[in-house]
């Protein structure tokens, strides 16, 4: 679905404007960002699942307040400052503020949210891998 969605977008963009921007074109590299954190993810959360029964009510609870302090209908700047940090420690604030900054401003304004989302991406894979790796024979007799 994202590669359809990808060349919708690539389509509007090129349609009515003067085409592609090199903020825009990065779009790749976001989504494999995000590809590679979200493996990693899975990885780490798989295992961890293995081990803690409760996993599921944990991250249902987490993921609702994730979601909540991740700004995607309101800025950080309308939030109350006392809240920034939450916004700051939030992996997904940096996921939407890539995307919002490669999709709708065609530009990076957020250089500090790209490292971070790349920094993450690739811990959290290179984290989850090596667990993976780590865990094959274990979880082999565990099954």
């Amino acid at each position: 679905h994202l590669l359809l969605q990808t060349a919708v977008l690539v389509l509007i963009a090129c349609v009515p404007g003067p085409g592609l921007s090199p903020g825009f074109l990065l779009l790749p590299v976001a989504c494999g960002l995000l590809y590679l954190f979200c493996l990693g993810l899975a990885w780490i959360v798989s295992l961890i699942g293995f081990y803690l029964q409760d996993l599921k009510e944990i991250l249902s609870t987490l993921t609702q307040f994730l979601i909540f302090v991740t700004p995607v209908l309101y800025a950080r700047e309308n939030a109350p400052s006392r809240l920034h940090v939450l916004f700051d420690l939030n992996p997904l604030t940096h996921v939407v503020n890539v995307f919002r900054d490669l999709v709708y401003h065609s530009q990076i304004e957020h250089p500090a949210s790209f490292a971070v989302f790349g920094a993450l991406s690739v811990a959290t894979f290179a984290t989850g891998y090596l667990m993976a790796l780590s865990a094959k024979s274990i979880v082999a007799d565990l099954a």
